[in-house]
């Protein structure tokens, strides 16, 4: 398989979630052996980790907005721009936002 972004993300996409963990948290289980369907086998999976309750209204928004740039279209843009980061799938990024709306102040 050819090296291409789209490539890289179906890696990820194709890779099972890790059972057994809360409903915020996302970890999959890749495994290059088992790249299918024009999935490059070879890709660094960056995280991002926050808490889902802070005591402060206002981080909890701060973290909540940052969040939901990074997963956004225009986030990821940016990171494949400067970094060369392949963006998250259309599929993945529903995932992700809603573990990020699911961050509260208590």
């Amino acid at each position: 398989v050819a090296y291409s972004a789209e490539a890289a993300s179906l890696l990820v996409e194709n890779s099972p979630v890790v059972e057994g963990r809360g409903e915020s948290d996302i970890v999959f289980d890749i495994d290059p052996a088992t790249a299918t369907g024009g999935a490059y086998p070879i890709a660094l999976v960056s995280y991002a980790i926050g808490c889902v309750e802070y005591e402060d209204a206002n981080i909890a928004s701060l973290v909540k907005s940052y969040f939901t740039w990074m997963a956004s279209e225009e986030g990821q843009a940016a990171a494949s721009d400067n970094a060369g980061n392949a963006p998250i799938s259309d599929g993945l990024r529903t995932t992700v936002q809603a573990a990020i709306d699911r961050i509260v102040a208590e």
